[in-house]
Formats: structure tokens, C-alpha cells, sequence
């Protein structure tokens, strides 16, 4: 019969406490760098939602005749960053989309009655991070059919 003699464990050879050790100082003095602060960004300015396609407005109607109605509807557009949700406003402008301004109605989908006038969307996105630059769709002309002058 063979016995084997153990080493005693204070005398095996401490082959990871090294690394370790070497690993941690590493860690410590390490200066992280992230691609966006890489980029001269800051958290928030790198990752909000960023307008790759703008929106798209689209006027029918009209929708009912007394009082003539016409509904406007707008696409997101398409958006880079994640965005989790959207809001939507309207602006009246002239036909070459200057000359804007605000009008009182909010959403993706709204009711005029108003009809020869432009209009366009403005979409925002949001996302953990904030919320987008505005986007902008060109202007489209809400349908005349009995307009005068």
C-alpha cells in the first residue's frame, strides 16, 4: 500500500493572489472612457433621441360637413437612440414652410376646420435619457375645395 504525503496548504505557491493584486491597482488608477464622452459629449447630449427621417403630415377630409372638417395626421418620423415616447404640435406657416406659427392643437391626429391654409408637424421624442430636438415635416396644404380669394 502507497501513501502519499500531502503538502501542507501554507506552502502551495500562490499563483492568483498576484494577478489579483496587479488587476486591482489597474481598476483603481484606470481612467474610463466611453465612445460617447469620446466623442466630446456628455451622457445626456449622446444618447437623447436624434431625428433620422423627419415626420411626415398628411391632411383628408373633408371628414364631416357640418361643420366641414379635415383631419391631419403625422408619422414619428424615424429616430435613433431608443426613443420611448412622443409628442406632437402643429404650426400654420406659408407654403414654403416660413412665416410659422403655433397653433392651439395637440397630437398625432387633430381636426380643423380651417381649409387653403399650410400647416406642419412638430414631433419631439423622449427617451430615459431626455428629450429630442424638434423635427419638423414640410408643410401641407389642408384641401380647398370651396375656397375664394
Amino acid at each position: 500500500m502507497f501513501i502519499t504525503k500531502l503538502k501542507p496548504l501554507a506552502r502551495r505557491p500562490r499563483r492568483l493572489a498576484l494577478p489579483l493584486a496587479v488587476a486591482a491597482a489597474a481598476l483603481a488608477s484606470a481612467t474610463w472612457v466611453t465612445p460617447a464622452l469620446a466623442g466630446g459629449c456628455n451622457w445626456d447630449q449622446c444618447y437623447r433621441p436624434v431625428n433620422a427621417t423627419e415626420p411626415t403630415a398628411s391632411v383628408d377630409g373633408p371628414t364631416t360637413l357640418n361643420p366641414i372638417t379635415y383631419t391631419a395626421t403625422t408619422t414619428d418620423g424615424m429616430w435613433a437612440n431608443s426613443p420611448t415616447s412622443y409628442s406632437y404640435l402643429w404650426q400654420q406657416c406659408d407654403s414654403s414652410g416660413s412665416n410659422c406659427t403655433w397653433i392651439s392643437l395637440a397630437g398625432k391626429t387633430i381636426q380643423l376646420s380651417q381649409a387653403g391654409v399650410w400647416i406642419r408637424s412638430v414631433v419631439t421624442a423622449s427617451n430615459w435619457w431626455g428629450e429630442s430636438k424638434e423635427a419638423y415635416s414640410e408643410p401641407v396644404m389642408v384641401p380647398c375645395g370651396r375656397c375664394w380669394g
